[in-house]
């Protein structure tokens, strides 16, 4: 799970580096996305909370 805090923060890095001419690659354990139709149903574990949002939040702010 992301906090809020946690979002806004990445967010921030990421507009600090578009300002640099940077690109920001983020990686993670756990996924944002199921890799398979219910995943999150039988693996919940293994698919962040929200991950359909924090994805698209992200990708908005340029990751």
């Amino acid at each position: 799970m992301f906090t809020e805090e946690r979002l806004n923060w990445i967010k921030q890095q990421t507009q600090e580096a578009a300002v640099q001419g940077k690109k920001v690659l983020g990686m993670m354990h756990h996924g944002l996305l199921e890799h398979f139709t219910v995943q999150r149903l039988f693996f919940p574990e293994y698919v962040i909370e929200n991950g359909d949002r924090i994805a698209e939040e992200l990708a908005e702010a340029g990751m």
